[in-house]
């Protein structure tokens, strides 16, 4: 009974540390995302200011693509929600 309690209780903590995690970057605008990444990926490859801002570059570049993949999607969804729409008529 009381390995199923701990379990109990550190499935809990986990699935509540890992919700906490992800909820922070939400806030973040696509320039702060980029920099915080491009920062990461410096530290971790000891990269110079110039190949840092350079990623900081691509990382802007490919947020700013996800966003217009995103408004397109959302168009197309919007359209056939419209030609759905008119079918059912």
């Amino acid at each position: 009974m009381k390995k199923m309690i701990t379990i109990l209780f550190l499935a809990l903590g986990l699935s509540t540390f890992a919700q906490e995690r992800g909820e922070g970057r939400k806030d973040l605008s696509n320039e702060e995302m980029a920099t915080l990444s491009a920062k990461r990926l410096a530290m971790q490859l000891d990269l110079n200011e110039d190949q840092e801002m350079k990623l900081k570059t691509l990382y802007m570049t490919r947020m700013d693509a996800k966003e217009e993949g995103r408004a397109e999607n959302a168009e197309k969804r919007a359209e056939m929600m419209e030609k759905r729409e008119e079918m059912k008529e």
